[in-house]
């Protein structure tokens, strides 16, 4: 017994079966439904990266600058997660994302356009 575990010719040879999240990589990722709200995110980080440069030269000065990430990137990201992991968890079936990710971009926009228009 002992010679077979410390014989280095004894063990085999064969790859070891692949894991579950190996196989699963090779498909979708399980974060892809997560793109379009990730995508609208970055959308507003780079306008909140604009109000920031250009400093009280553009209305809401900064300000708008912080709305625009707080309402605009941490709103879409925190919704958008909360929903991924709640159904991942609950092992519901897949639906629109969508609907919700409109809904949530009206509202930003509406305090974006408030903060905006109270500089003017």
């Amino acid at each position: 017994m002992q010679r077979l575990l410390s014989d280095p010719s004894s063990r085999s040879l064969r790859r070891p079966p692949e894991s579950a999240h190996r196989r699963a990589g090779r498909r979708r990722s399980p974060f892809g439904a997560l793109r379009p709200a990730v995508t609208v995110a970055c959308g507003y980080a780079a306008a909140a990266l604009v109000w920031v440069i250009s400093g009280t030269d553009l209305p809401g000065g900064r300000w708008l600058a912080v709305h625009l990430f707080t309402s605009g990137v941490l709103t879409n990201l925190v919704v958008a997660l909360s929903y991924h992991f709640a159904q991942t968890l609950l092992h519901a079936p897949e639906r629109s994302r969508v609907g919700r990710l409109v809904a949530v971009n009206k509202f930003v926009v509406l305090v974006v356009a408030a903060v905006a228009a109270a500089d003017l």
